[in-house]
């Protein structure tokens, strides 16, 4: 299973530095991410 967290890394990185999100909401935003991450590909698969 291959999955690529650098983006989602940066970004929540990113929140954090702009004082958006707490530690606690970091685990979501990633957690979100590798869900949306996972999501994408499956749903373009479905797609075509």
């Amino acid at each position: 299973m291959y999955q690529n967290n650098a983006p989602i890394n940066a970004i929540s990185t990113w929140f954090l530095k702009l004082g958006f999100v707490d530690r606690l909401d970091l685990i979501n935003v990633r957690a979100a991410g590798a869900f949306i991450s996972t999501l994408i590909p499956l749903s373009i698969y479905v797609i075509w």
